[in-house]
């Protein structure tokens, strides 16, 4: 998310030197001259190689993470540590909990519960962002799957985006987005989100493409 010439990236851990470069040329191009925050909701061995890139090659005010919750969480924080001392990132934690929410550059970030999936070794995210008054929803593949709260968040949203981990529903996401709405190539071709009701407009999400609701800006 941009937030005037600072953008704000949430789980950016592709892992791949393709993938890092793609993301600061679109930034640039789009007029970000450096990157806020990058904040992870969840720790992945993918984290140290995509945030070591970023860090050598742009600068990174501040790297936000969860508190660890088990030895494998510790063993990955401990190396993010060590590359953000080295290169002069300021480190913070926040409380990784349903519904509580950080500030970050003056955006407002809300998680739901993470989801975990047999066939993955990394859990799925949804989370809720505000800025300026205006309400966004992201939600990760199979993260809306009987989330009563995740729907009503999408109800009330300027924003909903609907992320690319697909197919990983039992059955069709039925929900109402109250704004606007992102789908990402991926998410349509599931098949799972047929009977998605959209109040606005819809786009479809290419991968190099982005898409500019008021106040955000999302790739």
């Amino acid at each position: 998310m941009r937030c005037g010439m600072r953008e704000v990236l949430i789980d950016i851990s592709d892992g791949s030197a393709g993938f890092a470069g793609e993301l600061l040329y679109s930034a640039r191009c789009e007029g970000a001259s450096e990157i806020e925050a990058v904040v992870l909701t969840h720790y992945h061995m993918k984290n140290m190689s995509g945030i070591s890139m970023l860090t050598e090659r742009a600068i990174i005010r501040r790297l936000i993470l969860p508190e660890p919750v088990c030895d494998s969480d510790l063993s990955v924080c401990e190396s993010l540590l060590s590359i953000c001392q080295e290169r002069g990132v300021k480190c913070e934690f926040y409380a990784r909990k349903n519904g509580e929410s950080i500030d970050v550059n003056g955006v407002e970030l809300s998680f739901f519960d993470l989801v975990e999936l047999s066939r993955s070794d990394h859990p799925v995210v949804a989370f809720e962002a505000w800025l300026g008054g205006r309400h966004a929803v992201y939600a990760g593949g199979s993260s809306s799957e009987g989330d009563t709260a995740l729907a009503d968040a999408l109800f009330l949203s300027d924003l909903a985006v609907f992320g690319s981990h697909p197919p990983v529903y039992k059955v069709p996401f039925e929900v109402g987005a109250g704004g606007n709405a992102v789908f990402t190539e991926d998410a349509l071709a599931s098949g799972c989100l047929a009977d998605v009701a959209i109040g606005g407009e819809s786009v479809i999400l290419e991968r190099d493409g982005s898409y500019s609701c008021g106040n955000y800006e999302i790739r």
